[in-house]
């Protein structure tokens, strides 16, 4: 696949992928777009900019998609007396080569001429390169020597992929504490995967590695585009993982299907593979290391990776520039994902040379770094590390197996609005999209904690009580899980400021009452959360511990942590000169905030006395200048302060070794 990353001024990205989505349209190419926040790494930027990154095969639109780019930052140009912002371009190809650009719109034409010229050398490289095939550029028609020629390809890609297989998720299966997730991981031949619909199948990792060069070619010459998901792998043992792949058919292909002479007609009989199918318990997370050692690195890596550049300039040290494990990172997530993910990725990367484990040449590098008592505990960790990674295989996979089918826990967690349900899903991973039969859209992943793992369902509800009480009930009923949150962001009315959170102990339904010629007499309606959680919220709020999940976005001062009332009803309370306000000061007056999903996700619980449910809300505005203060960030840092107390609990309730 080619991968463009454009990072400029959000207004100039969003013009631009609706002008590259046309192109790609018009040339009937299939093509993803993603516009996502991120820190400018050029020295020469002071701000936040977000970047679009745009994916799709072949190369034979990128010069129209950068002369859109041109185009619009041309007509955007500022005054030559105000500071412009340039658009970065970085584009890499599946060949491995990279090109990278920086456009103003002040270029002159020279300048504009030396761009695309670049841009022109750089298509003609990938498409001239000399990889063992070529058809004719001047061909107007696929002859018998140009079928030959692909056939013998895709034979020898067969003989290098050996072992493929699909996942097909089993019915779960309850006992007594855990609910267990079986999955088939079918063994399937490759005439299979690329005359079934697209969809996703997994390749082994070793195998791969011999077969980067065909996809080259075969996306080159518009017949086949392989596509790795990122960062979905499935690790069974040391050595064998398998990565997540979608294929997709080009142009070329589809054309060849109706030719007899091409070996994947679909006249053409389908080769005998062995389909023996292999039952295993695929982990979420699973690691090649035991989760004692998980849990001893977080503590120990969380002081010195913080923040995105220092998460870089580590990695960088430990392994290179060209290492290519930053490029399958995100690094501007909370601190405790950030670790658990990077772990996986270094022990699938494996060594750096011969018994230098990549994991272990990490934390050599921050070893360097630390005081005498930091030091004693590397050195003793690096010594059980090396121990793990040179165990035997099954003996690792047998020990995992058994942990996670001891460890596994379900949680549900459900949000209201798209900034709060990010938030969440910053803290998991291995996240797979799940659809209710009646249509709810979940993801589920994984969150790894005090050396055990949840098993968590999310899921964007929509704001109101009645919503929220019948979404709550369908996700129990198709996770039944032990435990239920609501995660988001409330109003503040007493006690609070911008991005304190509050664990509620009871939820008042405040819109329950009689009128009485035009008097409203309010009938509190109360609901309260479930004892457990309640004391494990206060035993947190007591401490700071959940702070460290906040990650570099941690403001000063540090917020705060309360545990008390809140009100719901389905009224934005907007001003503390309105009726509402002021009844809800004169009635509820312990209520710490407001929202308008609690009483209803309560309600929908209370039929359910055997599960755990906690509400956990962070405070976005203190009621008067609500709109200011969601247009200056504050929803954003309040779910994110919201999700980090949660998913404290949710590690706590892990140790606690009675959930």
């Amino acid at each position: 696949m080619t991968s463009i990353q454009i990072s400029g001024l959000r207004e100039d990205l969003e013009t631009i992928e609706l002008l590259s989505t046309e192109i790609f349209q018009e040339n009937e190419i299939s093509a993803k777009t993603k516009i996502s926040e991120f820190r400018a790494d050029s020295i020469e930027v002071d701000q936040i900019l977000p970047v679009l990154t745009v994916t799709f095969s072949g190369v034979s639109v990128l010069i129209g998609v950068i002369n859109r780019v041109l185009i619009i930052k041309g007509k955007n140009n500022k005054p030559v007396n105000q500071k412009e912002i340039p658009i970065y371009i970085k584009i890499q190809a599946s060949n491995g080569k990279e090109l990278e650009l920086k456009v103003y719109g002040s270029m002159t034409n020279t300048e504009i001429k030396k761009c695309v010229d670049g841009v022109q050398e750089f298509v003609d490289d990938f498409l001239l390169a000399n990889d063992g095939m070529s058809l004719l550029p001047s061909e107007k028609y696929i002859n018998q020597a140009n079928i030959n020629k692909i056939n013998l390809l895709l034979i020898d890609l067969i003989e290098r992929l050996t072992d493929i297989r699909k996942i097909r998720r089993l019915p779960p299966v309850k006992n007594e504490r855990n609910t267990i997730y079986k999955f088939l991981f079918d063994k399937v031949n490759f005439n299979e995967i690329i005359t079934l619909p697209e969809e996703k199948f997994y390749l082994k990792f070793d195998e791969v590695k011999s077969c980067k060069n065909i996809f080259y070619v075969l996306e080159r010459e518009n017949i086949l585009c392989f596509h790795e998901v990122l960062h979905d792998r499935r690790v069974i043992d040391m050595q064998n993982i398998f990565v997540g792949y979608k294929i997709e058919k080009l142009s070329l292909f589809k054309e060849m299907t109706g030719i007899p002479e091409f070996i994947f007609s679909e006249s053409q009989e389908k080769s005998i593979v062995d389909q023996d199918k292999i039952e295993e318990i695929i982990k979420f997370n699973q690691m090649s290391i035991s989760n004692d050692s998980i849990e001893k690195l977080l503590p120990l890596l969380r002081p010195y990776l913080r923040d995105e550049n220092e998460r870089r300039a580590y990695l960088i040290r430990a392994l290179g520039m060209d290492t290519p494990v930053l490029n399958r990172l995100v690094l501007n997530t909370p601190v405790d994902s950030f670790i658990t993910s990077m772990v996986t990725e270094l022990v699938d990367f494996g060594e750096i040379s011969p018994g230098q484990p990549a994991l272990c040449a990490l934390l050599e590098v921050i070893r360097e770094d630390v005081g005498v008592n930091n030091k004693a505990k590397i050195d003793k960790l690096l010594q059980q590390l090396r121990e793990e990674l040179t165990e035997t295989p099954v003996a690792q996979e047998s020990v995992s197996s058994k942990q996670d089918a001891q460890n596994l826990q379900c949680a549900v967690i459900l949000t209201a609005i798209p900034i709060e349900y990010r938030a969440v899903r910053a803290h998991l991973t291995n996240l797979e999209e799940e659809i209710h039969p009646e249509g709810t859209i979940y993801e589920r992943g994984n969150f790894l904690s005090n050396g055990q793992s949840w098993q968590i369902g999310i899921v964007e509800i929509g704001a109101g009580n009645a919503e929220a009480a019948v979404e709550t009930k369908r996700a129990i009923d198709y996770f039944k899980p032990t435990v239920v949150l609501f995660v988001g962001v409330a109003g503040g009315i007493k006690d609070v400021v911008l991005g304190d959170v509050v664990a509620a102990t009871k939820v008042y339904g405040y819109e329950s009452g009689k009128v009485v010629e035009e008097t409203f007499q309010p009938r509190p309606n109360t609901s309260l959360v479930s004892y457990r959680l309640e004391q494990r919220a206060k035993a947190e709020v007591r401490k700071e511990e959940w702070l460290n999940r906040i990650g570099e976005s941690m403001p000063t001062p540090k917020p705060r942590a309360f545990t008390g009332a809140i009100a719901a009803g389905d009224k934005v309370v907007a001003s503390t000169t309105s009726d509402l306000y002021q009844l809800l000061r004169t009635n509820y007056g312990d209520a710490l905030a407001v929202e308008m999903e609690s009483h209803g996700f309560l309600k929908a619980v209370r039929a359910n006395p055997e599960i755990n449910a906690l509400i956990i809300r962070g405070i976005s505005d203190l009621i008067d200048g609500k709109s200011n203060a969601d247009a200056a960030g504050s929803q954003e840092k309040a779910a994110q302060h919201a999700s980090a107390f949660a998913f404290e609990i949710l590690a706590k309730l892990l140790g606690d070794g009675n959930q």
